[in-house]
């Protein structure tokens, strides 16, 4: 867990994957629905024209079809996140195509905001962590003091073994079902036509040339939380950001063969 496990460390795009996560307490009862749900029942403006089409799925999947031709900022150095991430304009046909963005994944902090009336934040707090018994978090937010929901959330590693392990046992944590093991499972399985890709869940199978199936949340930076379930296994490893994370520092730390040693180790070799 490298070498500042006290510390809250920024889990850069594993907050999509705790994201999706928490939204199932949400959908609870009404799973399917609720991914079929039109992203315009909550952003009215988008009744109006193509993007009516896209569907809860397409933001959990990354085929939305969206893109954002504007400027060069990255979604994160604008002061109204969702105000941008709702600025997208189509340039695939919703559930068509796999393009990874971060800004459509910030649309689901509106989703939650509309829905349930409490912040990304707050939403996630309240409905996994600290039912988890995770007491310390940190999440970046834009100006407005909206959190983003694509990266962000820093925790600390013990925690992260903590949602790991839920996630092995599909939402179960001391007896006490914090998540419906339906949406976990849907969470981890293939999604939106992309074999590898669940619901802002990465997955390892024998088609990427694994020996062990394998899902994850996988970041910038070399951050990774790892589930195998079929041996019940899980690996976390995360690097505490030392500069500004640019380029130079992830390039250093990045840790491509991260999946290929935590396979070797969970099978003994």
């Amino acid at each position: 867990m490298g070498s500042a496990a006290d510390s809250d460390i920024n889990l850069m795009s594993i907050t999509k994957s705790i994201v999706a996560l928490t939204l199932g307490v949400y959908a609870k009862g009404w799973e399917e629905a609720f991914l079929n749900t039109a992203a315009s029942h909550w952003f009215p403006k988008w009744r109006k024209d193509g993007r009516s089409k896209i569907l809860v799925r397409h933001l959990l999947t990354h085929t939305s079809g969206l893109h954002y031709p504007f400027d060069d900022l990255p979604i994160w150095a604008h002061k109204n996140t969702l105000h941008y991430a709702l600025s997208g304009r189509l340039r695939a046909e919703p559930g068509s195509t796999f393009a990874y963005a971060n800004e459509p994944t910030q649309l689901l902090a509106g989703i939650i905001e509309a829905a349930t009336g409490l912040g990304l934040r707050e939403f996630v707090q309240s409905k996994l962590l600290l039912p988890l018994d995770v007491k310390s978090m940190l999440w970046t937010a834009d100006a407005t003091g909206r959190a983003h929901a694509f990266s962000g959330l820093h925790l600390r590693g013990e925690d992260v073994v903590r949602i790991a392990d839920l996630v092995l046992n599909y939402g179960r944590h001391e007896q006490k079902q914090i998540l419906p093991a339906r949406w976990v499972k849907r969470c981890i399985s293939s999604a939106g036509g992309v074999a590898n890709y669940g619901l802002l869940w990465w997955i390892r199978g024998k088609r990427q040339g694994a020996r062990l199936r394998a899902v994850y949340g996988h970041g910038w930076l070399g951050q990774f939380l790892v589930v195998y379930p079929s041996c019940r296994g899980l690996a976390v490893r995360l690097h505490n950001q030392q500069s500004n994370g640019d380029a130079l520092e992830n390039a250093s730390c990045s840790f491509p063969e991260a999946m290929v040693m935590f396979e070797e180790a969970i099978l003994g070799g």
